[in-house]
């Protein structure tokens, strides 16, 4: 075997010359080389480098005499192992620097007088066998658990919000309470994350508006949830979307007709200012009667606040006097003429009024939408204020009570305001009753 090295390129020449110990003769260019060693049964034979060679186990120990060696060098065994640790360095004339590549005891035997050979010996003694590797066993990697999207598409109804809701393998649909539709979204999603199997994936398409404030809170969402989240419907979602319309065609014509009650209410409502105090209140013929009050400011209630508190005073008596049909008396052209394009359908609401989706049944726009959806029981009428009918009257002494409440009058603490309304009410019901008796004939 000839091996030849020239810095980091090594050519490697084996012969059965060599190996059978004959004569292996110098190569023609052998100046080209840094060094040239030649390896038979014999031993190493080399200018610069000198080494043993054990034929049985083809391991190497190189010793090294001068420069123009690179490294130490070690050649692959039978078995496949490499004999690295086996290499040692030796310079002729330098006892001090001769050292064995890191073998603890190698270093005491040396002082104790032992020679190279009986180091070489023992280190390859004490060097653990080469071991086979264990079989490789082929690991699964982790797969993320498939996601369902359903489209979810919502519409008022006059029992709330209907909504309807499809995926490519179920469908949904229900009636949920909800002050708009953003929450009627979510109150939805509610709905159909309670009877899902446990850890599925969803991601929701909510059909709303792309200025819906429902989208400003998507991040705040898939970071708050690790099973669902909502999206953008995308252009592979057409078909779900438009599934999702026709099922809530279907279900809002499946509802129930919303039970009334065939006898009719009369109920007057009215609104008073009072040093930027807002009082609205509402009074019906069977006693029952309604008191609130705001403060003025132009950010909530815009320039108008006297309809503004027209209005919600209505809006009260048609939320608080459900399943009846009410005749709704009011003093106000503005406001009539404003609840009826309600019941249209127009979105219109007083001047510089604050178009942003209502957190309460208070706003304007739930009580529009709830106007809106309840219109079949609902009729107005425009009466003339300050004329002597009971109900009007009664309606607006309630309304300038609240106003009074609202400002913080001393007389009027919480159980002196609460007895003062139901005795108003209570009085003009009863005068609207009698007056009413003595009109029939």
């Amino acid at each position: 075997m000839t091996i030849y090295l020239n810095c980091a390129r090594v050519v490697l020449a084996a012969g059965a010359l060599a190996l059978a110990g004959l004569s292996v003769p110098a190569p023609a260019h052998a100046d080209q080389y840094d060094f040239v060693v030649y390896l038979d049964n014999n031993g190493v034979y080399y200018s610069s480098v000198s080494g043993v060679i054990d034929a049985g186990k083809m391991t190497c120990r190189i010793l090294r005499s001068g420069g123009g060696v690179p490294a130490a060098m070690g050649f692959l065994g039978r078995a496949g192992y490499h004999h690295r640790r086996r290499c040692r360095r030796y310079v002729p004339g330098h006892a001090a620097r001769d050292r064995c590549l890191p073998e603890p005891d190698c270093g005491r035997q040396r002082r104790a007088g032992m020679t190279v050979d009986h180091l070489d010996s023992r280190c390859e003694s004490e060097t653990p066998r080469p071991r086979p590797r264990p079989r490789r066993v082929d690991l699964g990697f982790a797969q993320p658990r498939p996601v369902e999207s359903i489209v979810i598409d919502v519409a008022e109804s006059h029992l709330g919000y209907c909504y309807a809701a499809v995926s490519a393998q179920r469908s949904w649909s229900g009636v949920v309470a909800a002050p708009n539709v953003e929450a009627a979204v979510l109150n939805a999603i509610d709905e159909i994350c309670a009877g899902r199997p446990e850890r599925q994936r969803i991601r929701f398409i909510p059909c709303v508006g792309s200025g819906s404030p429902l989208w400003h809170y998507a991040a705040q969402i898939f970071t708050a949830t690790t099973d669902w989240w909502i999206e953008r419907p995308t252009r592979e979602d057409r078909a779900l979307v438009a599934s999702a319309a026709e099922q809530l065609e279907r279900a809002r014509l499946s509802l129930p007709p919303l039970p009334v009650d065939r006898g009719p209410i009369t109920v007057a409502t009215d609104g008073s200012i009072r040093c930027r105090h807002a009082g609205f209140a509402w009074l019906a013929s069977s006693g029952e009667h309604g008191v609130a009050a705001f403060a003025v400011s132009s950010k909530r209630v815009g320039t108008n606040p006297v309809l503004v508190a027209e209005l919600c005073a209505i809006g009260s008596a048609v939320c608080g006097l459900p399943r009846h049909r009410l005749t709704v008396l009011s003093d106000s052209r503005s406001a009539v003429a404003m609840v009826n394009r309600w019941k249209r359908g127009d979105f219109v609401l007083p001047a510089e009024y604050p178009v942003v989706e209502p957190t309460s049944d208070r706003s304007l726009i739930a009580m529009r939408r709830r106007i809106h959806a309840e219109r079949g029981r609902i009729t107005l009428r425009w009466v003339p204020g300050h004329c002597g009918e009971p109900l009007n009257e009664g309606a607006d002494a309630l309304a300038r009570l609240a106003s009074r409440y609202r400002r913080g009058d001393r007389d009027l603490n919480d159980d002196e305001y609460s007895r003062r309304a139901a005795g108003i009410a209570k009085g003009f019901a009863a005068a609207y009753r009698r007056a009413d008796q003595s009109g029939k004939p």
